[in-house]
C-alpha cells in the first residue's frame, strides 16, 4: 500500500527521503515495527550484553605501542550520546578535536525532537579545535539572532573556527576573526540529503589536517557534502573526485569585512532562530 500510494509519473507525487525525521511513511512503519520487538524481546539486555563483550575484547586495543590520533570528529545524535569528559579526554592527548553541535542541541520530548539551549556549552568548547552546526543551531548557542555575531560569540569560547552550513544558500567560516562565505556546489540531482552536515564537517577536518588551511579546508567540506548529495548512503568516492570539483568552489568564497565581533559577511542569511521542532512518528 506504501509503494502504489506514491506511485505515480508527476515527481510531485515521488517520496523523497531526504532530511532525518522527514517523514517517510515506510521508516516510521519500520520504526514502529522496531519498537515492537523491544517489548516482545529483551533487547536492553542484549545491547548490555554486547556492550560487555565489546568493552572486554577491545580493551587490549588501548595498550597497542605507536597508535595515537590526529584528530577526533564527533557527532552526537541526540543529547547524551556522548558526555563531555569524552571531549575532554580527547583534548588532552592534544589531538585536534571537531565537534558537530546538532546531537547537544537535540531532546526527545513527547516523540518530538526540540532544539532547547545546551548547559554545558562553555565548558566543552573551551576543549575544542573547531564547531559546526547549521544556521539555527549556531544563532542559538551563539545567542543571537544575526549569524556573524553567533559564531563570533561561539569563537570567544574557545573554537580556532566555527562553521556554519545553510544548505543550498552555502556556509560560513569564521576563522582568524573574520568571517567567510562559502558558496555551495549545486549537484545535478539530489538523491539523499541525510548526513551532509556531519560529511561537510569530516571533508573539513581531513582537509584540514592535511593542508592546514582552513579556508581550503572549508571549500573541501562543501564540494564533498555536494558530491554525497548525488546518492544514498555516505560519499562512496576518491579524494580525487572532490579535488577535481575545488576549482568550481575556492575561487568564489568571499571574506567578510570589519572587526571580529562587528563584521559583516557580503551575503547575511535571513534570521534562523525560531524554534526547531520536528515530531518523529505520526
Amino acid at each position: 500500500r506504501v509503494f502504489e500510494a506514491f506511485l505515480d509519473d508527476d515527481p510531485n507525487k515521488a517520496l523523497m527521503h531526504g532530511p532525518t525525521y522527514m517523514g517517510n511513511p515506510l521508516a516510521c512503519a519500520a520504526a514502529n515495527a522496531s519498537l515492537d520487538l523491544f517489548e516482545s524481546e529483551p533487547r536492553i539486555a542484549q545491547v548490555a550484553a554486547i556492550e560487555a563483550y565489546l568493552k572486554d575484547a577491545l580493551a587490549p586495543c588501548c595498550d597497542i605501542a605507536g597508535v595515537k590520533a590526529r584528530a577526533f570528529h564527533f557527532g552526537p545524535l541526540t543529547r547524551g550520546d556522548l558526555p563531555v569528559s569524552l571531549i575532554e579526554a580527547a583534548a588532552d592527548t592534544g589531538a585536534y578535536v571537531a565537534l558537530g553541535v546538532q546531537g547537544f542541541l537535540r531532546v526527545v520530548r513527547d516523540g518530538e525532537v526540540v532544539a532547547v539551549p545546551w548547559p554545558d556549552l562553555r565548558e566543552s568548547l573551551r576543549r575544542v579545535d573547531t564547531c559546526q552546526g547549521d544556521v539555527e543551531e549556531t544563532c542559538l548557542l551563539g545567542g543571537e539572532s544575526e549569524v556573524f555575531r553567533a559564531m563570533a560569540n561561539l569563537a570567544e569560547m574557545g573554537p580556532r573556527e566555527v562553521l556554519t552550513t545553510e544548505g543550498g544558500h552555502g556556509s560560513y567560516l569564521f576563522w582568524r576573526g573574520r568571517m567567510v562565505k562559502i558558496p555551495s556546489l549545486a549537484p545535478p540531482r539530489v538523491v539523499d540529503a541525510t548526513g551532509c552536515g556531519d560529511t561537510y564537517l569530516a571533508g573539513y577536518v581531513a582537509r584540514r589536517l592535511e593542508t592546514n588551511d582552513a579556508h581550503q579546508s572549508a571549500c573541501f567540506g562543501a564540494v564533498l557534502a555536494s558530491l554525497k548529495l548525488e546518492s544514498a548512503g555516505p560519499f562512496r568516492g576518491q579524494t580525487a573526485d572532490v579535488l577535481d570539483r575545488l576549482p568550481d568552489l575556492a575561487g568564489t568564497a568571499k571574506f567578510g569585512r570589519g572587526s571580529a565581533r562587528h563584521q559583516q559577511p557580503d551575503a547575511e542569511p535571513k534570521d534562523r532562530t525560531k524554534k526547531i521542532r520536528r515530531r518523529c512518528f505520526e
